[in-house]
């Protein structure tokens, strides 16, 4: 059993994926999205939690720039985890609709609801600056994770922050590691089925062990960047057999890629003969 008096912040919330697993750990969900749509749908779920006050909804914009009170958002009409504050590019920009919404800092969200325990970020390419205002403010939970779309999110964690151990969560593989596991909640173990579009757990509940800062390395050199999470933390010790382990996780990384390509190609012919046929 965990201690339940933690705050956890959710940013980039979607349509809630990760809500249900959240409220299994903390006394204080804080949920911040820009999409109004999405906000409409978590509140349709989640209203008791929400009338509680368990969960405390932020419909805003997320930026590093505290001079900034309203910005452009674009929605993407057909993919809504698409939508972003950075704009598109000339070529797909009439696939987006554009909105003006709020905007704050992660700094002004966090001094408003207090000391994060876990900060999970997911704002389609945005997440480096939302690192970046964290920095400034000298914000450093004992848990925060962020989406890898490119190295340069990770390489700012490396060079700008101090923690000292490290986890991964492949996200097209969340369905597959995490179809039923065991995850630490306020009122003991459970297990916990995370659905496949979900950002998975957290902390003690990741499946992999916590490495240096090297060895995660190691692991993003070989699988790239992409549909993944890094996770970081002061809390947790390392594997006392790091270079073996990761070796272990870089071969499983390429089973894996074989494994969803084949996948892949099979779906593709199966449609192609359904087309014939």
């Amino acid at each position: 059993m965990i201690n339940n008096q933690k705050t956890i912040y959710d940013f980039g919330a979607n349509v809630g994926q990760n809500i249900e697993y959240y409220l299994k750990k903390c006394s204080k969900l804080i949920i911040v999205e820009a999409n109004i749509k999405n906000i409409e749908e978590i509140k349709s779920k989640f209203y008791k939690e929400i009338e509680n006050k368990k969960i405390l909804i932020e419909n805003c914009v997320l930026v590093n720039d505290e001079s900034l009170k309203e910005v452009d958002f674009y929605i993407n009409k057909k993919r809504d985890v698409m939508s972003t504050v950075i704009k598109p590019k000339v070529s797909e920009i009439q696939e987006y609709k554009v909105v003006k919404l709020s905007s704050f800092t992660p700094a002004e969200i966090i001094n408003k609801h207090g000391e994060p325990y876990y900060i999970k970020i997911d704002l389609e390419n945005y997440d480096i600056e939302i690192l970046k205002n964290l920095k400034k403010n000298n914000i450093y939970p004992e848990f925060l994770s962020f989406e890898c779309h490119d190295l340069d999110s990770f390489e700012y964690i490396k060079k700008q922050f101090n923690y000292n151990s490290y986890n991964i969560v492949f996200g097209d593989r969340i369905g597959y590691e995490y179809k039923w596991h065991k995850i630490e909640t306020t009122n003991g173990d459970e297990y916990f089925k995370f659905s496949t579009h979900s950002a998975g757990p957290f902390g003690k509940d990741l499946k992999y062990r916590w490495l240096s800062i090297n060895n995660i390395s190691k692991i993003i050199s070989n699988s790239g960047a992409g549909w993944i999470d890094i996770h970081c933390s002061n809390g947790l010790k390392k594997n006392n057999n790091e270079y073996l382990y990761t070796l272990i996780i870089i071969i499983k990384n390429k089973f894996y890629s074989l494994f969803f390509s084949f996948k892949k190609l099979k779906n593709r012919v199966k449609g192609k003969l359904k087309s014939i046929l």
